[in-house]
């Protein structure tokens, strides 16, 4: 299985999405765009994963060293340009974004039935 980072492994955990097989190479994209937290997880779709592939088109291009390049990359390495999320792994993200909502909207469900309600004698 590829290695994911601390931080997003244990937000897998959360989201008992642990086993899943995420490629190196978009665990990392995930952590250099700031997709570390079931909050920013639970908002991806088209336009944040557009965003993505242009942040590794036009920047994380120049501020990769060679061998970190290479790896990243893959068969886009000669022309980092070209790079796209192949549709298998935005499918992967879909999974994240909806586990990580349906995680946020449990706490929150679970939030406020732990609330107190005031009881007739406190409302008087």
């Amino acid at each position: 299985m590829a290695r994911k980072s601390d931080k997003l492994l244990k937000i897998l955990e959360e989201l008992e999405l642990k086993d899943l097989d995420i490629p190196v190479y978009l665990q990392e994209l995930l952590m250099y765009c700031g997709h570390d937290s079931h909050q920013s997880l639970s908002v991806l779709d088209a336009i944040n994963i557009a965003n993505m592939e242009h942040f590794a088109q036009n920047d994380l291009v120049v501020l990769l060293d060679d061998d970190q390049r290479d790896e990243f990359y893959g068969i886009f390495a000669r022309n980092p340009k070209l790079f796209k999320i192949a549709d298998g792994h935005k499918k992967i993200l879909d999974i994240i974004s909806t586990a990580s909502q349906n995680y946020i909207n449990q706490q929150q469900r679970a939030k406020s039935k732990k609330r107190k309600f005031p009881t007739e004698t406190q409302k008087h």
